[in-house]
């Protein structure tokens, strides 16, 4: 063997040693960070797709949030709602009992107090009904309050709440009970008072509804394209382990062949210079 085909060897020996050090490098890299795409350059395709599903399971658990929240806000219009239908129970009550012709205008005039005293709470109610800063019931959100309930432009759902104040539920002004009269007609309004206060939790009812199963949704394609992303970036530590392990062996090897060649190659010359 000459002295060229052992230099020619020695650099082919160099090469694989190159190699298997760049190996044992990247499977370190990708099971110290856990990621398989340590660089863009691992996998092209696979490191854009990764991308844009991290992208999307981004938005869709701002979107969660959002749902979370819109939830919270329910909540919270359905108590205030359901404390006003509380109010109106107690003002029939007092219609009724304002109907009966055994009561003084005495007696009539201090239900009349109480009856008068309750529309003013039903109108505190709907006016401190708020969310953050936004309030619920006080008609300000008749016209509509949007949700964006996923990650593009057009997953928006509107909520509508009509307000709920006293003059919103008695057409204008609120029914005097300190004659019979008044009384009886008292019970009409508060009958329409009461649709409307039911009309509204209902509303408020089927809106969560939706947004329960916009979550459960948005849930399942959170899971979906996350499992999709980690099959195409996360990486497999025993394959890597695995893959690490071959080329410190082959690494090994090459160290092996270049010293035995180096050698050979230093007493050729030797030989040759004698």
């Amino acid at each position: 063997m000459t002295v060229s085909n052992l230099t020619a060897l020695a650099a082919g020996i160099q090469r694989s040693l190159n190699q298997q050090n760049t190996r044992v490098a990247t499977a370190i890299s990708q099971i110290v960070s856990g990621n398989r795409l340590v660089s863009a350059s691992t996998d092209v395709a696979a490191l854009a797709t990764a991308t844009s599903l991290q992208t999307q399971t981004s938005g869709l658990r701002n979107a969660s949030i959002n749902i979370s929240q819109a939830s919270s806000l329910l909540q919270v219009a359905d108590g205030g709602a359901g404390q006003i239908s509380n109010a109106l129970d107690r003002l029939q009550s007092l219609a009724v009992q304002a109907g009966n012709g055994s009561l003084s205008d005495a007696d009539r005039g201090a239900l009349n107090q109480e009856f008068q005293a309750l529309a003013q709470e039903i109108d505190r109610i709907s006016g401190s009904t708020k969310f953050n800063s936004t309030t619920l019931l006080d008609g300000s959100l008749s016209s509509g309050l949007n949700f964006q309930i996923g990650g593009d432009a057009g997953d928006q759902v509107s909520l509508s709440i009509g307000g709920l104040a006293s003059n919103d539920l008695f057409g204008g002004s609120t029914p005097d009970i300190s004659t019979a009269a008044g009384a009886s007609a008292a019970l009409t309004s508060l009958q329409t008072a009461r649709d409307t206060v039911s009309a509204t939790r209902a509303d408020i009812g089927a809106f969560q509804q939706g947004l329960d199963f916009a979550a459960a949704t948005i849930e399942t394609a959170i899971q979906n394209q996350e499992a999709a992303r980690s099959e195409l970036a996360d990486a497999d530590i025993a394959e890597l382990s695995t893959e690490s392990a071959q080329a410190r062996v082959q690494q090994q090897a090459s160290i092996s062949l270049l010293a035995q060649t180096n050698r050979l190659s230093g007493n050729l010359l030797t030989l040759l210079n004698e």
